[in-house]
């Protein structure tokens, strides 16, 4: 495993989750849903009055959502391998809280069953995705040098 792109590939699949579920769980139990109020008092009435003056600006803000490390794996997984492509979603995407790594396994098994015959095989195309990410990202943050 590549420390630097199963890092990535955390942050990728954590935004990945908030954007398919229209939020982010802060725990087992709650969930916060992107767009709702503010949780401070305080911060509602600043954005209350920001909007309400004149020329003020709207008090709902879209920022990025794939930046950073995510956006880069974001662009290096959308040329992948399909197998690797799943293999990714069922990895980052899906917490272990939810879903168990066995029953990760088998569901990939299921969908693929050449490449995930047995759990040597899924740490081998597991590497050899993370080989691949690796050079596409490098490629994708490069600076582009002016000739």
């Amino acid at each position: 495993m590549i420390d630097g792109v199963e890092g990535a590939g955390k942050c990728w699949g954590w935004t990945k989750r908030r954007i398919l579920a229209g939020g982010y769980f802060r725990d087992e139990d709650s969930f916060h849903v992107d767009g709702h109020a503010a949780r401070s008092h305080l911060v509602k009435l600043w954005e209350e009055r920001e909007a309400a003056a004149p020329g003020g600006v709207p008090s709902q803000r879209w920022p990025e959502v794939f930046v950073g490390d995510s956006l880069a794996f974001e662009r290096a997984i959308e040329g992948a391998r399909e197998h690797w492509f799943w293999l990714a979603h069922i990895r980052y995407v899906i917490p272990n809280a939810r879903m168990h790594p066995k029953s990760k396994l088998s569901e990939l098994r299921e969908l693929f069953p050449r490449q995930f015959k047995d759990e040597r095989a899924y740490f081998n195309e597991l590497h050899a995705m993370h080989c691949y990410l690796l050079g596409r990202m490098q490629l994708f943050s490069s600076p582009v040098v002016a000739a």
